[in-house]
């Protein structure tokens, strides 16, 4: 309830509820200086509140029906059981009332809430489906129509959330078993509801996915990298645009949504002005492998809050070529200083065993990152090599990244527990004899 006072604060609210948690929500408020105007029952009926003594006890008088006044001035506040509150919240939403509700702990996921990717012929929640992280999480063929679509997806959506908090037919929940984007919200006021969420998040992949870049780690074929021709005749992304546009005119999508442009070469795409069209007004985020400077997306870094984003892997011209397949080394950094007048940016390093983790890749990063003005960078992990084998590549690279006054975040779509464990295990089990034994290699940073 604490991340709630401040906001209910000088706010009219009203409490639903006569249990336990009604009384516990109502001494809390008044504690904290915040007077609830009336008790609501579950016909929506609302009775005024007064105190007869220290121990804030209810004084009922004559129930009176919200008028549509009212309710829109009103913060409601649902203090019966979960999971009965969200049945009521349905039927106060029904009624054009905003509200939270007081609960017990709550298991949901972000991606879950806010998130669709669009992959090729199908629609998801994550690219956990789409890679065969979770198989049973469901993807979506393109129905007949957008409508058709859309409510087949928000469906599954609130069946799959209700699962997981033991509401209705608890096979959803196996859909994300074990993943480690689940989340349980404490006991607190919250705002967590199924199928009434806008979307936040849009993940547009398009297919095939053309590149110019042959990245030793990247899971498409060649092949299909280079199939132009059948990028061009491919149908999905105007089924995507009409998709992005039925999601507008039906208020399904957040103000704040942002779009992020991903598996697919953004600059070489067929059909980039088609997808860029309609995002057009919305944030972005653009992967991208830097090869060509693109005046569109330079113009949406800025115009808007969008960010461009690109998986380097290397400090050196020798590595580039090996990772990238390319010997751009030099034009992508080019590229780079012009995107990053532009707006924000950020750097992505892959550390793959042998091949990039040398003390002359980092360095040369590191003077890529304060080159660009940047702060942090993100680090990932060859999911082909076992990871206790990136182990040292990781520690190089921290250390030097702190010795610079640089920070760093692990990109992690899954065995997150894993890479901890690991990490925490051998930190400082191995880390300061590691040092030792480096140290003149270390030195240099």
């Amino acid at each position: 309830m604490d991340y709630f006072i401040k906001e209910l604060t000088n706010k009219k609210v009203v409490l639903f509820g006569t249990g336990n948690n009604g009384i516990y929500a109502l001494e809390y408020l008044i504690n904290n200086d915040i007077f609830p105007l009336y008790f609501v029952d579950d016909d929506c009926v609302v009775e005024n509140v007064s105190t007869l003594d220290n121990k804030y006890r209810f004084k009922v008088n004559t129930p009176q029906m919200l008028n549509a006044e009212d309710k829109s001035k009103l913060m409601v506040i649902i203090t019966d059981e979960y999971p009965r509150c969200m049945d009521i919240a349905s039927r106060l939403l029904e009624k054009g009332v905003k509200y939270s509700f007081y609960s017990k702990d709550i298991t949901t996921c972000d991606l879950l809430q806010h998130h669709l990717g669009f992959y090729n012929d199908k629609i998801g929640f994550c690219c956990g489906a789409h890679n065969n992280f979770h198989k049973t999480l469901p993807l979506f063929p393109y129905s007949s129509t957008s409508q058709e679509t859309i409510a087949n997806i928000l469906k599954t959506r609130e069946n799959i959330l209700k699962s997981l908090n033991n509401i209705g037919d608890t096979k959803y929940a196996k859909a994300c078993a074990n993943c480690c984007r689940l989340q349980v919200i404490p006991n607190h006021i919250s705002d967590i509801g199924y199928g009434v969420e806008q979307f936040s998040l849009i993940n547009i992949s398009c297919y095939p996915s053309i590149c110019q870049a042959e990245c030793i780690y990247c899971s498409v074929p060649t092949r299909e990298n280079n199939n132009y021709e059948a990028a061009k005749h491919s149908c999905y992304p105007k089924m995507i645009a009409e998709m992005i546009q039925y999601l507008k005119q039906n208020n399904l999508l957040d103000s704040n949504c942002r779009f992020e442009f991903a598996t697919a070469e953004i600059t070489v795409t067929p059909f980039k002005d088609i997808l860029l069209e309609a995002t057009a007004g919305f944030d972005s985020t653009f992967l991208t492998n830097g090869f060509i400077f693109d005046d569109q997306i330079a113009n949406s870094l800025k115009q808007n809050d969008s960010e461009l984003r690109l998986s380097l892997d290397c400090g050196t011209r020798e590595t580039f070529k090996i990772v990238k397949g390319r010997d751009l080394f030099e034009k992508v950094l080019e590229n780079l200083r012009r995107y990053r007048k532009q707006g924000r940016m950020e750097l992505k390093y892959n550390i793959l065993p042998g091949i990039n983790d040398s003390d002359k890749n980092i360095e040369g990063i590191i003077s890529i990152l304060q080159e660009l003005n940047l702060k942090y960078i993100r680090l990932s992990f060859d999911y082909e090599s076992p990871l206790r084998a990136s182990f040292y590549g990781i520690v190089r690279f921290v250390n030097a990244l702190e010795r610079n006054g640089l920070s760093f975040c692990f990109h992690v779509y899954y065995d997150a527990e894993e890479i901890k464990n690991i990490i925490d295990k051998y930190w400082n089990l191995e880390l300061q004899k590691y040092y030792e034994k480096k140290e003149k290699d270390l030195s240099v940073f």
